[in-house]
């Protein structure tokens, strides 16, 4: 294994981003996430194939990549799948940073809050839908 694959396995478990681990995947780079530690060959994981090319000259932007994903999964609940997503759109991969999509933004919030009663449910997204 080259010394910059453990470097970067290193430096993100060093960030604190426990439970995620990097391979390589047709030349790009495929994240991977245990849902929970310590059970084996019973621990349910994700992945997704982040379009990055697999070289070291990426080091810095895959360890970035992660980092943003793992926040984006902490601070909203998401699932690695839902904050990939939420993260191309968001980044598109370092294109633009700027765009939002907030439509899908509103519809990821408002799925957290489907355990309120009707009404404040209903309140929830009508505030939600005019602010979009």
């Amino acid at each position: 294994m080259d010394k910059w694959v453990t470097n970067l396995r290193q430096n993100l478990k060093e960030d604190c981003h426990i439970g995620f681990s990097i391979t390589q995947k047709s030349g790009k780079v495929e994240l991977t996430h245990r849902i929970n530690k310590g059970k084996g060959s019973k621990n349910p994981r994700s992945s997704v194939t982040v379009p990055l090319e697999w070289k070291k000259d990426n080091k810095r932007k895959i360890q970035d990549t992660v980092g943003d994903i793992h926040d984006l999964m902490a601070e909203r609940k998401l699932s690695l799948r839902n904050a990939f997503e939420l993260y191309k759109k968001q980044d598109d991969i370092g294109k633009n940073s700027t765009d939002v999509e907030w439509n899908w933004l509103a519809d990821e919030y408002l799925k957290t809050k489907s355990d309120r009663r009707t009404t404040t449910l209903r309140d929830t997204t009508s505030r939600i839908k005019k602010m979009v």
